[in-house]
């Protein structure tokens, strides 16, 4: 980021401070405009709530806050913009405490240059933009892994539980109802088994060791792939997969994910829909080269379609034979488009159908 770019909130209530250190920051090619001051803690809080910044620098010696306090003020609503400290003391233990408080920098007024003022400035902005990386990426992990434990739980205690139940019951059951058992536990099984194909594909992809092989495929090659293991249970469902003729098209990225992505599309479309329906899979060549799948089944909410891309929110829900759903498969499939220069976009509504779309590019 350029000097010019940075947009800086400096909170000081002594006006030749403030000179001084609008005097640096000119000096480095900070912009005038890009700089706001304010005297209070109050100010300060009115104007954050109206604009962006990309630092702030705070004097903790406020009319409207007494010393002490002033750090802890302006964390509650500075939120994640980081915050170098200038100070008219040189305080040890004020240093230290301002930096377990996660302040970047604690700067003396009196040591200030416009060299030192940049270098602060700067290396905040970056340190603090990998903090917020990093707790984010620990924050994913964890709803991540909260995800895991619930989706691999609830099966498999449903499936030790069932065939116990079917074990010592046998003598007593039914060729039919035994059958009935079986097919309960194999739908179980398979279910596990997507889930484990899709924990796989993605953690195989966050290894540092993975590389993406864009390489061109003809199209029907993919639908092939995909349809060969949807068809299987589409049958069950008596359900109908219904594409466009394809000649001699092809696209350019990575066709094992582009397969998965197709396959786990495919997957909620059977999941979510009614036996004897349709679902259909439209391509589109156009700049990029796109992919929709159409289903006629119990759709999506709002409410859900919001947050459907956030691990942190619960999106189990259940298919039209109460087949679990866990949305996990949504944000590989995201990732994956992405990863190979595409977008994925969902348009649903409750009881109305959903069609999913990605792009991929057009091989040349």
């Amino acid at each position: 980021m350029l000097n010019s770019e940075i947009k800086i909130l400096l909170i000081e209530d002594n006006p030749g401070d403030v000179r001084l250190v609008l005097e640096y920051l000119s000096e480095k090619n900070f912009r005038r405009e890009n700089i706001i001051s304010a005297s209070s803690l109050q100010q300060a809080e009115t104007i954050i709530a109206q604009k962006d910044f990309d630092i702030v620098l705070l004097d903790l010696n406020l009319p409207d806050s007494k010393r002490e306090f002033t750090l802890k003020s302006a964390l509650k609503f500075t939120k994640n913009i980081p915050i170098i400290i200038l100070s008219g003391n040189n305080d040890g233990e004020a240093v230290v405490d301002s930096a377990k408080s996660g302040v970047q920098e604690y700067l003396v007024k009196e040591d200030l240059t416009g060299t030192l003022l940049e270098f602060c400035i700067k290396g905040a902005i970056i340190r603090a933009d990998a903090e917020l990386q990093l707790r984010n990426a620990n924050k994913f992990k964890d709803d991540l892994f909260s995800v895991i434990t619930h989706d691999l739980r609830s099966p498999f205690s449903a499936l030790i539980g069932f065939t116990d139940l079917t074990l010592q019951e046998l003598e007593s059951l039914s060729k039919k109802e035994i059958q009935e058992n079986v097919t309960y536990i194999k739908d179980i099984s398979l279910t596990l088994l997507n889930f484990m194909e899709n924990l796989l594909s993605w953690s195989t992809q966050q290894s540092d060791k993975f590389k993406i092989e864009a390489k061109k495929f003809y199209l029907k090659e993919l639908l092939n792939r995909s349809l060969e293991v949807s068809m299987h249970t589409a049958k069950v469902k008596n359900i109908d997969i219904q594409f466009n003729e394809l000649n001699g098209e092809a696209a350019f990225a990575d066709i094992d994910m582009i397969d998965t992505v197709l396959r786990n599309l495919l997957n909620n479309a059977i999941k979510f829909s009614p036996d004897n329906s349709q679902i259909n899979v439209n391509i589109k060549i156009k700049d990029k080269i796109v992919i929709e799948v159409v289903d006629n089944g119990i759709g999506i909410t709002q409410e859900e379609l919001n947050n459907i891309f956030d691990i942190s929110k619960k999106r189990l829900k259940y298919g039209t034979r109460n087949e679990k759903g866990h949305g996990l498969g949504l944000l590989i499939c995201k990732d994956f488009v992405e990863k190979n220069g595409g977008e994925l976009s969902i348009e649903s509504k409750a009881m109305s159908g959903t069609k999913v779309s990605f792009t991929v590019p057009v091989a040349e």
